[in-house]
């Protein structure tokens, strides 16, 4: 059997390569593999499919013996901070991230919070493949109670990270594409002082990604043409990856904020060896310019794990 696992877990169309069966194993293969017994995170994106994906999931912590918390649907930033916050057991993510409301996927997160080693990822399998148990779609799908008192906690643990930072004056158009950061965007842009102004703002699984958000810049280009604004910020379906646009229209990707940022903590003399960590994606002017002001570039293969496993053995230096 061919890994079911790719760079960021595993990913494909509803009921073609992700099936419910293949969910419930996941969550079966995921509970009996952990020798912690705290319970399982699990949150989604906005997609129809996430729903039978989740009851699939659970089905199958359950049946592992294991228990687990619904966090419904919020960003995939939220999974790896309330596992680590709360000492969980693991985590999962039912989201395809940037692609359209066909696809979902499942992205799992260890005790720490951080993306499961190739060495769990073929545990999993190993049980998968072993697993002669077919589960077909119950004919009625079981709403799961969620714990709206954790996304609390996480939408306040982001606004601190601002440490009093106050946006008054700023005018702000965020485009959530229809997915996760429908829930919280808004509230925690407002909450920082800015005026806000949303597009795409409602929880539709079958607009997520569509025509809108990080993979298309045209809805929040025109809204800033129609209603002038400082900056804008274009979201996909999971809110893992965002697309800025100033105030002249000019596009800031990964590259843009990642050059910002480090200058800034350059020039503040609080970043390591002056190094930045990014993908063989990165552009290269991106590089030239940042070794021309006296910094470092490392570069990974392509997958955030990969970007975080290189921050961390660089830390140690």
């Amino acid at each position: 059997m061919q890994s079911i696992f790719g760079t960021d877990g595993i990913r494909g169309r509803f009921n073609e390569e992700i099936t419910y069966s293949l969910a419930y194993k996941v969550g079966y293969a995921l509970g009996s593999s952990l020798e912690k017994k705290s319970p399982i995170i699990i949150g989604r994106d906005t997609r129809i499919s996430g729903d039978i994906l989740l009851q699939a999931i659970t089905q199958g912590i359950n049946d592992s013996g294991k228990k687990f918390i619904n966090l419904g649907i919020c960003t995939t930033p939220a999974i790896p901070f309330l596992i680590k916050r709360e000492k969980l057991s693991s985590g999962i993510m039912i989201s395809a991230s940037h692609n359209p409301p066909e696809y979902n996927g499942i992205k799992i997160f260890d005790h720490n919070g951080e993306k499961i080693t190739k060495y769990f990822e073929n545990k999993i399998q190993k049980l998968i493949e072993e697993s002669n148990r077919n589960i077909s779609v119950p004919t009625k799908v079981i709403p799961r109670d969620t714990n709206k008192e954790l996304i609390d906690i996480y939408i306040k643990s982001l606004i601190e990270t601002m440490c009093g930072e106050n946006l008054s004056g700023l005018k702000i158009i965020l485009d959530t594409c229809y997915g996760s950061a429908a829930t919280c965007a808004k509230k925690i842009f407002q909450s920082l002082g800015a005026d806000v102004k949303v597009i795409n703002n409602s929880k539709n699984g079958l607009k997520i990604n569509m025509n809108c958000g990080s993979t298309n810049l045209e809805p929040l280009k025109k809204a800033l043409r129609e209603s002038p604004a400082d900056m804008g910020f274009s979201f996909d379906g999971d809110a893992d990856r965002v697309i800025g646009i100033d105030s002249k229209g000019n596009v800031l990707d990964g590259d843009h904020m990642l050059f910002l940022w480090g200058r800034e903590l350059m020039e503040q003399k609080i970043l390591t060896n002056n190094l930045l960590v990014s993908t063989q994606m990165a552009n290269l002017g991106f590089e030239k310019a940042w070794k021309k002001i006296g910094g470092t570039l490392y570069r990974t293969d392509v997958g955030d794990k990969h970007v975080y496993d290189a921050i961390k053995k660089k830390e140690q230096f």
